[in-house]
Order: C-alpha cells, then structure tokens, then sequence
C-alpha cells in the first residue's frame, strides 16, 4: 500500500476545510452540580416529579413550543421518552442548540438556546433540592 499528499500553500483560507461544531458546546465543567440539588445532567423525568422542578421544565418546554413554532405541548408519549434524557441531552437531540459560530447574537436571532442560556438554566436549576 501506498499513500501520498500534496500541500499547496494558499494566499486565503478555503473556509469549506474549516471544522465547525454545531450545538452549543459544554464541557463537564461548565456545568455545576451540587450535591442534592438539579443540574442539567439529571433527567428531565426526576426533575419533572419535583414540584419546583416541574415547574422550571413546564416553562422550558414552552419556550421550546415557541422557539418551534409547534403550539399545544408535548403528547404523553413524547414525554415518556424524554423522561429518561438528561435535560442537556433532551435539548441537544431536540436540535435546539445554537451552532457555534463567529457571529454575535446569532443563537438570538435564529431562537435557538445558546451556551449562556443552558447555564442560566443549570443555575435555575441548581438552585432547587432534589
């Protein structure tokens, strides 16, 4: 077997070769998580059988509802499926997540959650007992 490559030195950056990450991005040490007491690592379903917690999640999901323009909430059964998610996996499959990107206030325009609003919601969170 045999391999070869060239390297061409370019005056300008060919961007379409530039690895973007899509979703807003959190490092295991972003996110705080004091003993007894919420974060995004726990599961949408033990946060939902709080009262406190129901409440921040029931809030969450309609921001949801409008940043997707669906309307009417979540069936029973979409509900049972999430329960067992993280709320950080459940908004990254949800496809709510902002690319990452060199823009400014694109996650604002495009309603999507960006890094900042995940950890105002871990904050929210962390704020209630388990």
């Amino acid at each position: 077997m045999r391999d070869e490559s060239f390297i061409k030195k370019v005056e300008k950056f060919n961007e379409a070769y530039r690895l973007t990450e899509k979703g807003a991005v959190l490092n295991w040490f972003d996110i705080t998580a004091p003993d007894g007491f919420f974060s995004l690592n726990d599961t949408v379903g033990d946060i939902m059988s709080n009262e406190d917690g129901n409440k921040v999640m029931q809030e969450l999901f309609q921001s949801f509802g409008q940043a997707k323009a669906q309307g009417g909430g979540m069936n029973s059964g979409m509900m049972k499926m999430l329960s067992g998610f993280t709320v950080l996996r459940m908004i990254n499959m949800m496809g709510l997540t902002s690319q990452m990107t060199s823009q400014p206030g694109e996650a604002e325009k495009t309603n999507e959650v960006s890094k900042e609003q995940l950890l105002a919601i871990n904050d929210r969170l962390n704020q209630i007992r388990k």
